[in-house]
């Protein structure tokens, strides 16, 4: 059980410094030696009550960054959707000049032959 519950815990914290290796620098050697830590821990039967309740402080930890790491991704979707309506403001306020138009000119009167295109297929 003890086992099952180590490798669930070392599994979710290597995701998550894998996920969010920028972000967490320095992790991975705190993840590991928590995780040296939790199976010497394993080898102790007496100690494996109070692995449950480290397991879950882990998972705490785990899921307040997890939440922070979305926050930070939010916070920067927000910026980017911000600066696209800024750049969309700015080419409103330039007009229509801004949009290159070449001037209509005359056009002469042509011989042009006109097409009819029958719907019909045989």
């Amino acid at each position: 059980m003890a086992k099952v519950i180590l490798s669930w815990v070392a599994q979710k914290l290597s995701v998550l410094v894998i996920q969010e290796s920028g972000l967490l620098n320095g992790l991975e050697e705190k993840v590991n030696s928590i995780y040296l830590e939790l199976d010497s821990l394993l080898r102790e039967p007496s100690e494996l009550e109070e692995f449950r309740g480290i397991a879950y402080d882990i998972e705490d930890v785990i899921d307040d960054l997890t939440l922070k790491s979305l926050a930070t991704r939010r916070r920067s979707r927000v910026h980017k959707k911000l600066e696209q309506i800024k750049a969309k403001i700015y080419d409103v306020s330039r007009g229509p000049a801004s949009y290159a138009f070449i001037p209509a000119q005359p056009v002469e009167e042509q011989n042009i032959a006109i097409t009819v295109v029958s719907p019909v297929i045989d």
